[in-house]
């Protein structure tokens, strides 16, 4: 699977991120405590759900759990038009 957006927003030291990287191999260069493996480890958790660095969500989110599955759950129908919970017919 391509990584081909990545939105990131209260992720460690990353207040708002909105990455598009570019095909192919990406490189991420900058001085020491600058977000480097932050952005690798966001990136891990969404193939594993989990941290590499912890086992506490709460040392990587600055918001509760809840709301950031909320806002990519949100993301996900946006992107491919899945209706709203609220809006799904019922059987």
């Amino acid at each position: 699977m391509l990584l081909t957006h990545l939105a990131l927003s209260n992720v460690r030291n990353y207040a708002e991120l909105d990455l598009e990287p570019a095909p192919g191999l990406n490189v991420f260069v900058g001085a020491n405590a600058q977000g480097k493996s932050n952005l690798l480890e966001a990136i891990a958790m969404l193939g594993t759900g989990k941290s590499f660095r912890t086992n506490r969500d709460a040392d990587v989110v600055r918001e509760s759990m809840d709301e950031v599955l909320r806002r990519a759950l949100d993301y996900q129908r946006a992107k491919y038009l899945l209706p709203a919970p609220h809006l799904a017919a019922s059987a």
